[in-house]
């Protein structure tokens, strides 16, 4: 193509806390492609993202509230939030790829965006991933709709350490799969088992998925789900 590549567009909105935090964002992409060799392919992204996160004050509990026989009723004299934060963002990745093989790197938070309603020092640490996966036919037919697609993910950021591993089958457009995530450094922990099931068709793909937490916090967070859509 013209552009010698491949351009994108992410809008996100995350709502944490029963409706305590609220994150939007708006991301471009563009990821330019190379040929290696005759089955061998890189490409190369870099993302440019705009970053809006809002708290709502009023659901926030402080010690200063309690009153020892009524609860939480008094004021607080904590300064109150009433403004949003707004900061940009990049990240850029790299892949190689065949037909049957794919590993890469990836950078986000290149520029440590500041995440504090104080006008504090505390920033977004940068976050380094590495990833790498295979795509194995589960018929003899040159372009399979049927293949076992086993992967894994590490990731670093700041001292948090993790690893997601597991394996996804593709049986004409329905996808299945499961994955384990694992913590390391100062806190290993066996994190969630996460179960996955899709629908893929040309360019259009939906998937759905259930992070059951398997570790000592199942009784207050007994897991989280999210449904995914791209074009």
């Amino acid at each position: 193509s013209r552009i010698g590549g491949g351009i994108g567009l992410i809008a996100m909105n995350d709502v944490a806390g029963e409706g305590l935090l609220t994150s939007n964002s708006l991301s471009a992409i563009y990821s330019y492609q190379l040929v290696l060799g005759q089955k061998l392919h890189m490409r190369f992204g870099l993302e440019a993202q705009v970053i809006q996160r809002g708290i709502d004050f009023s659901k926030l509990r402080w010690e200063d509230q309690i009153s020892a026989t009524r609860g939480f009723v008094l004021p607080t004299s904590e300064s109150p939030i009433t403004h949003k934060i707004t900061s940009p963002n990049f990240s850029t990745g790299w892949v190689v790829y065949t037909e049957n093989f794919y590993a890469g790197v990836a950078v986000h938070n290149l520029i440590e965006p500041t995440q504090s309603f104080y006008g504090s020092e505390a920033s977004l640490p940068r976050r380094y991933t590495a990833h790498i996966g295979s795509v194995i036919p589960l018929d003899k037919r040159r372009h399979s709709e049927n293949s076992f697609n086993p992967n894994a993910l590490f990731m670093v950021q700041g001292q948090f350490t993790q690893l997601n591993a597991g394996f996804h089958i593709d049986r004409g457009p329905l996808v299945t799969g499961v994955r384990y995530r694992q913590t390391f450094g100062e806190s290993v922990n066996s994190d969630a088992l996460i179960l996955l099931v899709g629908f893929k068709k040309d360019k259009f793909k939906f998937g759905y998925s259930y992070d059951l937490t398997v570790d000592s916090k199942r009784g207050a967070a007994k897991g989280s789900h999210e449904i995914s859509t791209t074009i």
